[in-house]
């Protein structure tokens, strides 16, 4: 997961997850001082024109399906 701003390379840096056990539900938390402290230099939260990233790992995206619900900003 990550966040992008306009620009070239303006992101937060990668926060990876894992993957859950088939069929169960992960709640995920990533406090926002965080993913601010792992940001480049450009990204502003000011102007986010992608919310958030979310990709499975290279060369395991075989049968993955992403649900996602209850996302906060906060």
């Amino acid at each position: 997961m990550k966040l992008e701003s306009p620009g070239n390379n303006c992101i937060t840096h990668d926060f990876n997850f894992g993957r859950p056990s088939a069929g169960s539900w992960q709640a995920i938390s990533i406090p926002m001082s965080q993913i601010l402290a792992s940001k480049e230099a450009c990204f502003s939260l000011a102007n986010v024109n992608a919310a958030f990233d979310i990709l499975p790992a290279w060369g395991d995206q075989r049968g993955v399906q992403l649900r996602l619900r209850n996302i906060r900003f906060e």
